[in-house]
């Protein structure tokens, strides 16, 4: 029979079947239910408030799977008639096999629990024991909205099938969605029998038990979330034509993003940025319009979320390595919700301010920027004199640097004026300079910055990195 339960239900239902003929044919043992034996209340009895509570816990996990085998059903249907390719069908559908077998298993242990006496039952357990098995989840979780709009593009072909499922489009979505929901609500029927029990046996069990399906649904809120974020940053790669020599696998991990109102440490004005947060670098990206004077003609700014424009392409106009950032600072009052960023600017501390409508998505963005600086700060050298602008070799030997002051590429940007050494730039050529030593060795006039630069480019051949970022202002 193997390892997968399809099996199994193949047996149960033939053994059903059996049972069923003998009942009818008056063949069947009637059982003899002990009251001491039985978690059912005997007759007569009033329900309490927890009998309720466990009885929607299993009478809900029982339809539950039923929803499982239905739009699993559906699924087989659709390969067999051959009306939907099926790389679509698994597009909709993805692991719905795993998930139902898996769901059974989580059933038996459900159905074993309930048939013990009430002082035996830990409905906690069976939580903790399938905590990690529950990870099955997060593809199918994370597709879903994926699924619905490739669903909702080929349903006239879906209806096809004539599955109660696909009787409308509300239906096949709503079933859909039901695995998000019932990850949902296992934390909160754990936690309202949790409120109904006094034995602290019992209790620490079912709070173990929640703990554990709240972290199920936490990595499950992760998993749509980084969904989100991958889509997010592959929309921002098209979107951005100039990179200015970043390079993007360089960034880390994308883990905010979105339209926020900023206000430079130089000007009043708010201007609205696509802001990327990433682990080793945060982006301010603004739409490329042919109105220039939009931001500044508007006197009525809405008060509500930004709302980006997908198809609209980006100008890369902030680039600040968290190594730089020296300090995040929220401010939080009625009606308005900022953090203002502080980063090593050339010549000195620079600041930028990031303007919330909500309190909660300001926590969220300090917290996380707070989180990347002190992860980024290991990398940055302990040396005050590493931190200066110069180049320390000609500073050393009391040689001015000639492209230490150069004149701006672009009078709206910001940024950092030099790119940590972890993150190597390609050569970039502007104005007929290279940014690299040996350019500047071939480029310099003069003969003991020549000696210098070359000098020091030989030294640290090795590093891979020598571009100079040209320092950048708003």
């Amino acid at each position: 029979m193997g390892n997968d339960t399809s099996g199994f239900v193949k047996v149960t239902q033939v053994v059903n079947y059996v049972l069923d003929l003998a009942q009818q044919n008056g063949h069947l043992l009637q059982p003899q239910l002990y009251p001491e034996d039985s978690c059912v209340p005997a007759a007569g009895t009033q329900m309490t408030y927890r009998d309720h509570i466990v009885k929607e816990l299993v009478d809900t996990e029982r339809k539950y799977v039923q929803d499982l085998e239905n739009l699993h059903d559906l699924k087989k249907r659709l390969e067999q008639k051959g009306d939907v390719p099926g790389d679509i069908v698994h597009q909709i559908f993805l692991n719905i096999n795993a998930i139902l077998d898996f769901q059974r298993r989580f059933l038996i242990r459900v159905e074993t629990t309930n048939s013990m006496a009430k002082d035996d039952q830990r409905w906690g357990a069976p939580f903790c024991f399938y905590e990690g098995a529950f990870d099955i989840y997060q593809p199918f979780i994370a597709n879903q909205r994926k699924a619905a709009q490739i669903a909702n593009q080929v349903f006239d072909k879906i209806q096809l099938s004539e599955h109660p499922v696909a009787a409308d489009f509300n239906t096949l979505d709503g079933f859909l969605l039901k695995p998000m929901q019932r990850l949902v609500k296992y934390p909160l029927l754990l936690k309202d029998l949790n409120k109904k029990t006094e034995d602290p046996d019992v209790k620490e069990d079912l709070q173990t038990g929640c703990e554990a399906a709240e972290r199920v649904l936490h990595k499950a809120n992760d998993a749509v979330h980084r969904d989100l974020l991958d889509e997010a940053l592959e929309e921002l790669i098209v979107r951005v034509d100039d990179w200015k020599s970043h390079r993007v696998e360089q960034f880390g991990r994308l883990l905010l993003h979105g339209v926020y109102g900023v206000i430079t440490g130089k000007a009043e004005q708010e201007k609205d940025y696509e802001i990327y947060l990433f682990e080793n670098i945060l982006l301010c990206c603004k739409e490329v319009s042919g109105n220039k004077s939009k931001d500044k003609k508007d006197k009525t700014r809405s008060q509500g979320p930004k709302i980006k424009n997908k198809n609209a392409k980006l100008q890369l106009k902030g680039r600040i390595f968290m190594t730089n950032v020296t300090d995040v600072v929220s401010l939080s009052k009625p009606g308005s919700h900022s953090v203002q960023i502080f980063w090593k600017g050339d010549p000195g501390v620079e600041n930028f301010t990031i303007k919330f409508v909500h309190e909660e998505m300001m926590k969220k963005w300090e917290g996380a920027l707070e989180t990347q600086r002190y992860t980024n700060a290991p990398r940055m050298s302990v040396s005050s004199e590493a931190n200066s602008q110069d180049f320390a070799w000609t500073r050393d030997h009391n040689i001015e640097n000639p492209y230490l002051q150069q004149e701006e590429d672009d009078d709206d940007e910001y940024g950092p004026a030099t790119a940590p050494a972890q993150f190597p730039r390609a050569p970039k050529v502007h104005d007929g300079r290279q940014h690299t030593f040996a350019g500047l060795h071939r480029q310099s006039t003069s003969p003991k910055i020549s000696a210098a630069v070359a000098s020091c480019s030989s030294e640290l051949a090795d590093r891979h990195w020598c571009a100079v970022s040209w320092s950048a202002r708003w």
